[in-house]
């Protein structure tokens, strides 16, 4: 089974990616690249420790 966007779909899709990107832009202004590349490091942790369930070694 094929599943594409229809023309509406696709300009969704586009607006999307404008917003997400200027999102980014806002979010980390004033960080250099090694900030972000930290951050990225950092945030990557975090999801891992909610799709774990919280199982992370951190005690409450």
């Amino acid at each position: 089974m094929l599943v594409s966007l229809t023309e509406r779909g696709r300009a969704l899709y586009e607006r999307v990616g404008e917003v997400w990107g200027e999102l980014d832009r806002i979010t980390t202004a004033g960080l250099d690249e090694e900030e972000r590349a930290r951050l990225d490091q950092l945030l990557r942790k975090v999801l891992a420790n909610l799709g774990s369930g919280g199982s992370g070694s951190a005690e409450c």
